[in-house]
């Protein structure tokens, strides 16, 4: 615990260990859901709505681990399927590159945006997540986003003003969001 106190957290520190295997093991759940849950649930009679509400959920939260991850180690792997490496055999030799700040916004926003289509407006049961609960999620990213690109020189050809965006979503949400 003294590392975090002396801003010399090392590899071998339990804490920080334990926080990448958990974030890791939310995104392999979200995964899971992703890939599996809606042929095996369309088979049982469940409904596409709550099919698109379990998706949605899985895209939030694989979204915001994600983002925890870039946020404490900058540039971490993206699994958004994990067969191949288990179907390998070859699990251990396997090398899976780290993806680049700028690649893992995007991959977050884009898991964000597809969110706000799947969750709905609201929902009946408390503390579950919906449509806002992804448009705020993403009104913070797309602000991290923006400190990013203004920092490390933006994108060649994307014009997108992030800031802009995070202003105008976390507006839509303060504004059109529930009280």
């Amino acid at each position: 615990e003294g590392q975090f106190y002396l801003n010399t957290v090392t590899d071998n520190n339990q804490y920080s260990n334990n926080g990448w295997t958990g974030l890791y093991n939310v995104i392999s759940y979200a995964n899971s859901v992703m890939l599996d849950m809606p042929e095996a649930a369309r088979l049982n009679g469940v409904s596409d709505d709550v099919i698109n509400k379990a998706l949605g959920e899985a895209y939030l939260f694989r979204a915001v681990a994600y983002y925890f991850l870039t946020e404490y180690w900058h540039e971490v792997p993206i699994i958004d399927n994990a067969e191949a490496l288990i179907t390998s055999g070859n699990v251990q030799d396997i090398y899976v590159p780290k993806a680049t700040q700028r690649s893992l916004y995007r991959f977050i926003c884009e898991d964000l945006e597809r969110a706000v289509e799947l969750l709905p407006e609201s929902d009946n049961e408390p503390g579950r997540v919906n449509k806002w609960s992804a448009k705020g999620m993403l009104a913070k990213v797309y602000l991290t986003r923006a400190v990013y690109e203004k920092n490390h020189g933006g994108y060649e050809g994307d014009t997108t003003d992030y800031f802009e965006l995070a202003k105008s979503t976390a507006k839509e949400v303060i504004t059109m969001g529930p009280a």
